[in-house]
């Protein structure tokens, strides 16, 4: 039961922060903004969001790695010390 907690828990606030991010960013870059409306647009032969189609974006998800690069969605670092180490 912990680790599904542990999991659900992880997973909400790891999405909810890449959400914000991506809403941020959106709003100071509107060309990129644009260029996405533009790709979601272009097939206009259906306006439902299938897989495949979402998979068809590649502009899309080209923004959203960067997203993932500019802002990781997990705050925080494992560290483990090997030796000690005296600063003069």
């Amino acid at each position: 039961m912990d680790e599904m907690i542990a999991f659900m828990i992880a997973s909400y606030e790891t999405t909810s922060t890449v959400l914000a991010w991506f809403i941020h960013l959106m709003s100071k870059y509107p060309r990129v903004q644009q260029k996405i409306k533009a790709e979601l647009m272009n097939d206009n032969t259906s306006k439902d969001l299938t897989l495949d189609r979402i998979d068809s974006l590649i502009y899309l998800d080209c923004v959203i790695n960067e997203v993932f690069r500019f802002c990781i969605p997990v705050s925080g670092t494992v560290r483990m010390v090997y030796m000690d180490d005296c600063l003069p």
